[in-house]
This record gives C-alpha cells, structure tokens and sequence, in this order.
C-alpha cells in the first residue's frame, strides 16, 4: 500500500484539514463509489468510470482514499475491501502485494459483542498523488463469515491534469 494511513472517527476534521494542506484552491473532485452487498463467501466488484481521456491525455491524480467498512457489533469473521484498477474475483485478489491494489482495509470483530474492536474508516493519503490514467477504477468486497450483505463504500480524491504521452502510457501499464 502506498501513502500515510489514518484510522479515525473524527474523519471529517481530517479530511477538511488534509484537502487544505494538498491543494491550491477549491480543485478537488471527490469520486464516490459503492458496490452490491457481497453475501457470506461472496467477492463482488464493480467498475466505476474515471474522468480519464486517452484522446486528450487527462488523467487523474489521487490524492487520498477514504475507505468505510459496513461494520456492527454482531459482526463475525471478515470482511476485506478494496480499490484497484482490475476486477476481484477471488478473495486473494483483494490482499496487499496484488498487483493493481492501491489501497485496502479489513474489517473484523475481535471479542464479543459487548467488547468489540474493528476499524470503520480508513483513509490514505498520497503525497506525490498517484497518476491514474484508466478508464475504469474498481472497488470489491470479500465477505468471508460475515452475516447479511457487505459492501464497499469509498470516497476518492482525486484531481485532473493534461500528461504528456508518456506519462500517460506510464500510467496505463504501471500497476
């Protein structure tokens, strides 16, 4: 995973205090993505359309993801989520080191239901932000001993900017 990684309730102080820091003026766009509930066992993913443009070299610059984790204190087993730039199809597709991954989060219940512990938002930062140059970005869940339908929800900052050829064919083979 690339970028710094902040688990927070207060999520909306540091959003705000964070976009302040990153950008030169009221710039930012923010992409916000959710899938279809992934049942017990389930991998679900789904492509979303990104404001790139072959034809006149945009691409997006990332520059935080905001992951959320449908979670409650009844929750048992795990659920994995994910943003990358392919579809998952298995739950080993989601796991950091895949290629395509850009950032992930788990979520899971450690002690009983009156005694719990799981993340439910998770944010990353990128500084420099990362070039994205694909038509489609894609976010997935793994819904592994969890009851009642999972999803992944997630907001991505992201500004556009013109790149030369180059970097914009970089950009479309990294990863």
């Amino acid at each position: 995973m690339k970028g710094d990684t902040f688990i927070s309730s207060q999520i909306d102080v540091m959003i705000t205090e964070k976009v302040n820091d990153m950008t030169k003026g009221p710039f930012m766009e923010f992409m916000r993505l959710e899938t279809a509930a992934a049942a017990d066992g389930e991998v679900v993913s789904e492509g979303f359309d990104t404001p790139a443009s072959r034809t006149e070299k945009m691409a997006m610059l990332i520059h935080q993801i905001h992951l959320f984790c449908p979670i409650s204190k009844t929750l048992t087993g795990e659920v994995k989520t994910s943003i990358g730039d392919r579809e998952a199809t298995e739950v080993s597709d989601i796991d950091i080191g895949e290629p395509g991954i850009i950032t992930k989060m788990e979520c899971y219940t450690l002690g009983t239901p009156d005694n719990y512990q799981t993340n439910e938002h998770q944010i990353t930062y990128y500084s420099p932000p990362i070039l994205y140059a694909k038509r489609q970005i894609w976010a997935s869940v793994a819904n592994q001993g969890s009851t009642g339908g999972k999803k992944c929800s997630a907001h991505i900052g992201y500004t556009v900017e013109k790149v030369s050829r180059e970097d914009f064919i970089s950009a479309l083979v990294e990863g």
